[in-house]
């Protein structure tokens, strides 16, 4: 398995977005997972004893992933057992762990009501993230299947990725009824988040694969500024594509969601089923080869006309401005004629 993680703060120590987490338990086992804190809803201060200042977003994504990885450090083998079906498990543990979130965040609400750390503001939503989790195990019971359990609150997002194209595995929470690219155009509240005190929910989704694939965790800053969903897979298989090797592919990633999101960026990604890098990336150049001929390509000319345009219209502009300007000089003087000063 190549893992890679990736996190962007666009205000060094201030990113509202957790450090990835990544975790590999095994040669054939795994969790990776996102979390978002809510910068509107949780936009509340909290001061420690220590007198530095936080908002309950960027306590709340941490404190989420705090707890999911403690839960599944602790509770994961649950899974693997086979006295019942594995339909029930992971009904009683994403239940479990819901009630771990819920009673965690508490737990450190009350650490800032407790008098050793103080509160200002308006309580909004008390350290209010999203979640967007993967856990992975090859299933030695069912032909060495790999079983991925996905488990989601809010608009972060999982998806597999496999020679056949990128598929998004998780259900955006939304108010309006955004599909992925029209959210990227006209931007919805997320409906559901995990925070303290409050009536949330965890979703989830449990998928078989025999094929290799890669899963990725990620935030919307990883997708939401980019022109489509397609071009987030380009994105991912151009790095991919014009590497040699797992840190190539991550700083590529890296440099180029820098200089497009306006957001802080938390991703993690991790491969399955492939024997190395360099059979990962072959495996992914027809693909690839149809984005760029299909549509990238196509729309980078569309773009450039598009821009040549816009440089048509300033000149315009600019040039509109400058006759009216000098004009405006030989006609002002009488204009202003019975103007005193």
């Amino acid at each position: 398995m190549i893992g890679i993680d990736l996190f962007i703060e666009k205000i060094e120590g201030q990113g509202e977005d957790a450090e990835p987490l990544s975790v590999l338990y095994s040669e054939t086992e795994g969790l990776i997972g996102v979390f978002d804190g809510m910068g509107g809803a949780g936009s509340t201060r909290y001061q420690d004893s220590e007198g530095v200042t936080r908002t309950g977003a960027y306590i709340g994504s941490r404190m989420a992933k705090e707890i999911a990885a403690g839960f599944f450090h602790f509770e994961k083998d649950r899974l693997l057992w086979y006295g019942r079906e594995l339909e029930h498990r992971v009904e009683s543990f994403v239940g479990d762990l819901t009630k771990a979130l819920k009673g965690g965040l508490i737990t450190k609400e009350k650490e800032y009501k407790s008098g050793n750390i103080s509160y200002r503001g308006d309580m909004l939503k008390r350290f209010p993230s999203t979640a967007a989790l993967t856990y992975y195990w090859k299933d030695i019971q069912q032909g060495g299947d790999y079983k991925n359990l996905v488990i989601w609150a809010g608009d972060s997002r999982v998806y597999l990725l496999d020679r056949q194209g990128l598929k998004q595995l998780t259900k955006d929470e939304l108010k309006e009824d955004n599909d992925a690219f029209s959210n990227i155009y006209k931007d919805s509240p997320v409906s559901n988040s995990i925070s303290a005190g409050a009536d949330f929910h965890l979703n989830h989704l449990l998928l078989s694969r025999k094929e290799p694939y890669i899963l990725i965790s990620a935030t919307d800053g990883c997708f939401g500024f980019l022109e489509s969903p397609m071009h987030f897979e380009h994105l991912l298989l151009d790095g991919l594509i014009n590497s040699s090797n797992a840190d190539e592919w991550k700083k590529k990633l890296g440099d180029r969601l820098g200089s497009v999101a306006r957001d802080d960026v938390s991703m993690a990604a991790v491969t399955v089923g492939w024997n190395g890098f360099d059979e990962l990336r072959d495996a992914f150049l027809l693909r690839y080869a149809q984005l760029e001929m299909q549509l990238v390509r196509k729309v980078n000319q569309i773009n450039s006309s598009i821009l040549k345009c816009k440089e048509i219209i300033a000149a315009a502009e600019e040039e509109k401005r400058s006759l009216l300007s000098q004009y405006w000089q030989t006609y002002k003087p009488e204009y202003e004629k019975y103007i005193e000063g």
